[in-house]
């Protein structure tokens, strides 16, 4: 069995590298096709060697608003540079942007695919590019599996007008697969709880991820005498897209601690477990590894409803708000600061987050497509 991994997304998350390196070590022979953006920060990808990586024609800006000629730019470039005939199974990364090339090689190759829905898809495309609903139905309609890595995102689609005449004919091809979580995470589970009121934030800052909802609604509730004492640390940066928040930030030291990135994950782990609450009130989420991460530490998480990780686990694991409401947002950090024994992680199973666990499911999604195919 040979995989194509056609992806958009290789530089910006750690979620696909993370899987392709578990396959390799299941012995899984896999190329990657890279579909590269002008601000892309091509660092080091950390891949085995036995894992080629294909970097495709780099596409501009412009390129966001032209997606039938981004698509036939990017698969002009997957013909030139990687034979397609060679695979004997191609996965999608995204369904639009991923999938519109895999469509198109399956047209010309015959060669079935796997397309994974993501934040992008449901709350990009299937909102606000009606010119990609047409090309979207035809990749779902061919796909041989359609993935969604959280139950939310699964939701939202099922729920979206644009895929409701073609849910029934689709739908039997659904498949949940969480993301999987580091190794260390899983090995270094924790059952004692933290009880302060310290919130942690890890992450960028970019608009999407709520930042400054978060710090004002900290700052709201440090009003009250009972919470005077409440504070906000912020792990992580760039992409900082509010001109307020740096400025709210330097302002609100007393409340407010910026750590800045942290790469080391035993430095990471000490600093989760200094805090009782994780929050991150995406507008928009995938799936969002760091609640993990902060559950595997027995903090409570604040997370969207809807968005991420809402409705994998159980109520005992945080608080579901509404991402535009700094009111929701401050009502939630209150309850769980005066109720913290009310949440744990003691009902959560961290072993099937294990990557190596997750690649074995795939590589059993991709024989079941080839025997189907069959």
């Amino acid at each position: 069995m040979k995989i194509l991994h056609i992806c958009n997304d290789l530089f910006g998350s750690r979620v696909h590298v993370n899987l392709y390196g578990a396959l390799a070590d299941r012995g899984v022979e896999q190329a990657i096709f890279v579909v590269r953006r002008q601000d892309d920060q091509e660092g080091e990808i950390p891949l085995p060697p036995s894992v080629p990586l294909v970097k495709a024609k780099v596409v501009k800006p412009i390129h966001r608003f032209l997606y039938h000629v981004k698509r036939r730019t990017v698969f002009k470039s997957l013909r030139r540079h990687v034979d397609v005939s060679s695979f004997d199974m191609m996965h999608a990364s995204t369904l639009f942007s991923d999938g519109g090339i895999a469509f198109k090689a399956n047209l010309r190759y015959h060669i079935p695919y796997v397309v994974t829905v993501r934040n992008t898809d449901v709350n990009g495309f299937l909102r606000f590019l009606p010119h990609t609903w047409l090309s979207g139905w035809r990749i779902l309609l061919h796909a041989q599996r359609i993935a969604f890595v959280s139950k939310a995102i699964q939701e939202r689609f099922e729920q979206s007008w644009v895929i409701r005449p073609i849910l029934s004919r689709i739908k039997d091809k659904f498949v949940l697969q969480l993301n999987g979580l580091d190794d260390f995470w899983c090995d270094h589970v924790r059952s004692e709880v933290t009880i302060n009121h310290k919130v942690l934030y890890v992450g960028d800052f970019s608009n999407n991820k709520n930042v400054k909802r978060l710090l004002e609604a900290l700052l709201k509730l440090r009003q009250e005498p009972c919470f005077s004492d409440a504070t906000l640390t912020l792990v992580g940066g760039g992409r900082v897209e509010s001109e307020d928040l740096p400025h709210l930030i330097e302002t609100n030291n007393e409340a407010v601690r910026y750590v800045g990135p942290v790469k080391d994950k035993e430095r990471l782990c000490e600093i989760y477990r200094e805090h009782s609450i994780f929050a991150m009130p995406s507008i928009h989420e995938t799936f969002g590894l760091a609640y993990v991460e902060a559950l595997s530490q027995n903090l409570a998480i604040l997370y969207t409803k809807g968005q991420g990780v809402d409705g994998i686990f159980d109520r005992r694991a945080g608080e579901g708000v509404h991402a535009q409401s700094t009111q929701d947002i401050e009502a939630a950090l209150k309850r769980m600061m005066a109720h913290r024994d009310d949440y744990s992680n003691e009902s959560i199973d961290f072993e099937p987050f294990r990557w190596r666990r997750i690649a074995d499911c795939y590589q059993t999604l991709y024989e079941a497509c080839l025997n189907s195919k069959d």
